[in-house]
């Protein structure tokens, strides 16, 4: 990847993408390390939003406009990039995941058809699929997804990988067969008419998480620890809706047990006294990572 000029490179955990990002940054010409990206789940939106940037912006070092100018670019990115973001890169390497998030990767190389060859035709884009030397995945519908896709590929080549229409059936077929889609009897309380129950216990994703609003800056028109100065100083009584909305761009969600840790450390403090909204200390958050937490576990890096 570090000879590749423009390419994402989508891995499956945090770690992952961590790891690779500082591979990347000590192989890197010192003129091209500005040019590397990281992408995860813990950074929050703005920070993305900022990184990613707007290719009509042609003279700023964001993603979008390095790939416009055609200038080195590279993204390591978890799976959070294959849905709702809109980029084009001209190579994508994607570590060994479930069929349908390659095939979400794919859909980020020559996304715009605008490669062309030597002489000017059309040219295709290129997707590489490896497995990692350490193989680590998220847990459960994840993993095993992820095994019945291994096993697909191996009975397919690239012809039928780009073209076969059945490949998908096969693939959700015996996916099926395997995953409990109704693991918490939900259709059974609906029956019996139990549907305060079926509010609760009906979440699509299920995890033990805090949302805190993090001290994200970028020099220019983000500034997360300036909005929050900005609320305290208006006052709890004049907090409104739309002072939340514009402090959900700087949230991130972190895992029980890291809050924890952060309280008892005093790093995160309430946004008013009384109030279960949490501000995160600036030593915590690095604009190109996100929050950053020492001794972190192998499972802190999942997504």
């Amino acid at each position: 990847m570090a000879e590749s000029g423009q390419a994402l490179c989508v891995v499956n955990t945090r770690r992952d993408a961590f790891e690779l990002w500082n591979v990347l940054h000590r192989n890197l010409p010192e003129s091209e390390q500005h040019s590397l990206f990281h992408l995860s789940s813990w950074m929050c939106a703005q920070n993305r939003f900022d990184l990613l940037g707007d290719e009509r912006a042609i003279d700023e070092d964001t993603i979008r406009a390095l790939l416009k100018r055609g200038s080195p670019c590279r993204v390591v990115s978890t799976q959070l990039i294959e849905t709702g973001v809109d980029v084009d890169f001209p190579r994508v390497y994607r570590a060994l995941a479930p069929l349908d998030s390659i095939v979400q990767a794919a859909g980020r190389c020559n996304r715009e058809g605008r490669l062309t060859d030597e002489l000017g035709q059309p040219a295709l884009g290129e997707v590489i699929l490896f497995t990692p030397e350490e193989s680590r995945l998220p847990p459960g519908i994840y993993q095993t997804a992820t095994g019945i896709t291994s096993t697909l590929l191996q009975q397919i080549n690239e012809q039928q990988l780009a073209a076969d229409h059945q490949l998908f059936e096969r693939y959700f077929t015996q996916l099926y067969q395997y995953a409990d889609t109704d693991a918490k009897a939900l259709q059974e309380l609906r029956a019996g008419f139990n549907f305060r129950t079926v509010a609760r216990e009906a979440k699509v994703i299920t995890d033990d998480t805090l949302p805190v609003i993090v001290p994200y800056k970028d020099g220019k028109k983000s500034d997360g620890v300036k909005l929050v100065r900005e609320i305290r100083d208006k006052g709890r009584e004049k907090f409104s809706k739309y002072d939340l909305r514009r402090l959900q761009r700087y949230m991130v969600n972190l895992r029980s047990r890291d809050f924890l840790l952060l309280q008892s450390l005093e790093q995160v403090r309430e946004l008013f006294p009384n109030w279960e909204l949490y501000v995160l200390a600036e030593g915590f958050y690095d604009k190109r990572f996100g929050v950053i937490l020492h001794q972190r576990s192998e499972e802190d890096f999942i997504l």
